[in-house]
This record gives C-alpha cells, sequence and structure tokens, in this order.
C-alpha cells in the first residue's frame, strides 16, 4: 500500500448525541474509533472511546455531573499497546460571577 511517504496515518470516526431530558437536565453520549498506523514500522493500534455524561443544574450556577468513560486500545503487533480502562467522575462545578 502506497502511504506517500508519511510517518504516521490516523483514520477517526467521532459522534456526539444530547439530549436535554428536562430545563436542568441533560445526557450526552460520545462515541469513537480511531485507528492509527505507524507506517514505518508497519505497525497499527485500534482504540474505541465511549462515554456517557448525565449533568444536573441543581441550582444557579451550581452544576452536577457524573460521568464514565471506557477506553478499549488493541495493537496486534505490540502487547504493550492493549488494554481497557474503565473510569468515573463525580463533578460538583460552581460559577462565581464577580
Amino acid at each position: 500500500m502506497e502511504h506517500k511517504h508519511l510517518e504516521n496515518t490516523n483514520y477517526q470516526v467521532t459522534g456526539t448525541l444530547s439530549h436535554a431530558m428536562t430545563k436542568k437536565s441533560r445526557i450526552t453520549l460520545d462515541l469513537a474509533a480511531e485507528r492509527l498506523d505507524d507506517n514505518q514500522a508497519g505497525t497499527s493500534t485500534e482504540r474505541y472511546l465511549t462515554g456517557v455524561r448525565f449533568e444536573h443544574l441543581a441550582m444557579e450556577q451550581l452544576t452536577l455531573a457524573l460521568d464514565y468513560r471506557y477506553t478499549d486500545v488493541y495493537s496486534p503487533d505490540t502487547d504493550g499497546e492493549t488494554y481497557t480502562n474503565n473510569r468515573i467522575t463525580v463533578e460538583l462545578r460552581k460559577v462565581f460571577l464577580i
């Protein structure tokens, strides 16, 4: 395959879907698929990333959020680059107006 002498090639598809459940609550879904090719070494890595986020405006200028992220990375050529990751984040955000 001709890669025009590039060192790396990246293919990526992403998408986000957001829905306001109420005037104060929102849910967001993120999806991404990515393939990274190292043309010099002849290796490739595939990454799949998903996420779900729920936000609620508890009071004026105060937002509560719960976020979940899942990452799956696979490299058939390199064992050290194959892993999965789960991450949960709880967020409390306050905006101060001066």
